[in-house]
């Protein structure tokens, strides 16, 4: 029976995504280790929160075997509901698929209590909201998304600058990432449209499938658009 208990005591914590779990840290024991099986093209905000009755100042570690991936002491960021000691990992991305290891300790070694661990995943390529969303375009980067599409019907991408920062040029590509459409500076008579924001109008989808929305800037230049999409059958 000794062996059975002993077996069970070695069993892996695991987390899965967006269910939090809460483990306890023990002065003196060292860290608390707990599995996440990522998938290639996760994108991972990882959270580790006090809730003992005299915080702990959490420290946030995540190792694929015996690499560190991604270290945190001060989360630093903007989410209220943690506190200025607990720990963040965020817009963490898993190329590789793998049993990774969130390691849970006390900046000290020497704080007792419970953490809150939450993790919460998106795709690195996320869908598309139509038929509006806001995009937030960073310094040399393109925004991309996925859009589903049918044989037969007709979308018109429309890429608005909201920033006056932005020259956006707009591509559709197909799901071998093969270009379909491409505009850098509209020629619609729409009055809503800067003479530098971006159209795509009325392309006729040929095949059935998943397709790829991509919007970036001329010049690499960051800030905000809107984007739009209108699908008509």
């Amino acid at each position: 029976m000794w062996w059975f208990i002993a077996l069970w005591l070695l069993q892996p914590v695991i987390v899965t995504s967006e269910t939090p779990i809460t483990v306890t840290l023990t002065a003196g024991a060292g860290p608390v280790d707990v599995i996440y099986a990522a998938a290639p093209d996760e994108v991972l905000t990882i959270t580790a929160r006090s809730t003992a009755a005299e915080p702990i100042d959490v420290t946030l570690e995540v190792l694929l075997d015996d690499d560190r991936i991604a270290f945190n002491d001060d989360h630093l960021t903007e989410m209220d509901e943690l506190a200025p000691q607990d720990s963040a990992i965020t817009g963490l991305i898993i190329h590789e698929a793998g049993d990774y290891t969130l390691r849970i300790h006390s900046f000290s070694g020497a704080q007792s209590g419970e953490v809150e661990v939450l993790v919460e995943s998106k795709p690195l390529v996320a869908e598309c909201e139509a038929p509006t969303q806001s995009v937030e375009l960073l310094p040399h980067r393109a925004f991309t998304c996925l859009l589903d599409l049918q044989a037969g019907q007709t979308v018109t991408l429309t890429a608005r600058d909201t920033s006056g920062t932005l020259d956006p040029i707009l591509a559709l590509l197909d799901e071998d990432r093969a270009l379909l459409a491409r505009n850098d500076d509209h020629n619609s008579p729409d009055l809503t449209l800067n003479v530098l924001d971006a159209q795509i109008t009325g392309y006729e989808v040929e095949e059935t499938g998943t397709y790829t929305v991509r919007v970036s800037d001329f010049g690499g230049a960051a800030g905000t658009l809107e984007l739009h999409i209108e699908i008509e059958s």
